[in-house]
């Protein structure tokens, strides 16, 4: 992925860790969903969900403003739509799952195109 200019080297090494997670476990997650892979579904959703998360900075933190609030906005829409796809799953609900997944990989999406290219 593309060095993004707006965000610290310290912060970006912190979120390159979170998407070298993402990159290994959304293929098996996206795979398990396709298949109807219910089981796969709760442990690849589930894995996502139990991920830390990074935590915002205090007000007058020196790493406040490193790190744009949307990222944590998407942060949690990520573990949100994580999981939506672990409750469909145990439902074995088709749709939901569907709908999840597609949550999941918009967020992606979206974190990718503010870590690259919004910065701020």
């Amino acid at each position: 992925m593309a060095v993004p200019e707006g965000i610290p080297p310290s912060a970006r090494a912190a979120i390159r860790a979170k998407m070298r997670l993402h990159a290994q476990r959304l293929p098996t997650l996206i795979s398990s969903v396709v298949a109807l892979d219910y089981e796969g579904v709760a442990r690849s959703a589930g894995e996502i969900f139990d991920e830390p998360a990074l935590a915002r900075p205090a007000p007058g933190d020196e790493l406040d403003g490193l790190l744009p609030e949307r990222f944590f906005v998407l942060q949690g829409a990520l573990r949100a739509a994580a999981r939506s796809a672990v409750e469909g799953a145990a439902r074995r609900d088709s749709v939901s799952l569907s709908r999840a997944s597609g949550e999941l990989i918009e967020t992606c999406v979206s974190c990718h195109d503010l870590y690259l290219h919004s910065g701020h």
